[in-house]
């Protein structure tokens, strides 16, 4: 798909370098009664969830890019200008954008949305986060195996790629930090029989049983180290107020 990001980035770039060009783009969204608000977002290409804002943004304003094709002569004319001095005159970003880029757009939006909001829960910083984590691992978890068991040619190949490195972070539960699935576990709304029930989709029964076991354990021993620490509170203000 990198092909359609490159046009879209390119595109995007156009529109945004100058107030001029700015102005028009409104314009055309105006016409096309598209709620057109503030600038259009240009990613950094290294960081993919600023590739999901741009593209996001993007798809919402599909019908105001695609007037400005037909307004703006100079357009599509700028960019095939740059595509020669890159050595590309025929490269396909300078023919602007057809039904299959922006099906593209769509497809590959709608699948980066998932671990964009995961992303955003996790680094929220006015709210507990801890007992999120599982939930959305497992929704990055279903999300990669939806895709890798679709007959895809957009994304197949690239969850193939993902679920090689879930499995590597996530599928080996020795490496992980327990406590994290305690933190599921504390919340009154899903308990230990939730997280049970997704080890058993992750692992075989036998060892998801194991391992529900190994976080029972976990908060037993957090338990009992915080009621001895507690009986020696109240043992030493006892001990102050005599």
């Amino acid at each position: 798909m990198n092909e359609t990001i490159v046009k879209v980035r390119k595109f995007v770039r156009y529109v945004r370098s100058s107030p001029q060009k700015q102005c028009t783009f409104k314009l055309c969204a105006e016409k096309e009664k598209v709620d057109f608000k503030g600038q259009l977002c240009l990613d950094v290409p290294t960081r993919w969830n600023y590739t999901y804002i741009m593209l996001e943004k993007v798809e919402e304003d599909q019908k105001a890019f695609e007037r400005l094709e037909e307004e703006d002569p100079n357009y599509l004319m700028t960019i095939r200008e740059e595509e020669k001095e890159d050595g590309n005159d025929i490269h396909e970003v300078a023919w602007g954008m057809d039904d299959v880029d922006w099906e593209t757009i769509r497809i590959f939006s709608k699948f980066l949305k998932i671990f964009y909001d995961a992303t955003l829960r996790f680094s929220g910083a006015n709210y507990v986060t801890s007992n999120f984590f599982f939930l959305e691992l497992m929704s990055i978890h279903d999300t990669i195996d939806l895709e890798y068991e679709k007959d895809s040619y957009l994304l197949k190949k690239m969850a193939d790629y993902m679920k090689t490195k879930f499995e590597k972070y996530w599928g080996n539960f020795d490496n992980m930090n327990h406590l994290l699935y305690v933190g599921l576990v504390l919340d009154p709304r899903y308990k230990m029989r939730y997280l049970e029930y997704y080890f058993g989709t992750l692992y075989e029964n036998q060892k998801a049983v194991d391992i529900a076991k190994r976080v029972k354990d976990v908060l037993v021993d957090l338990y009992n180290a915080y009621a001895q620490n507690q009986v020696g509170s109240r043992s030493a203000s006892a001990a102050a107020q005599a």
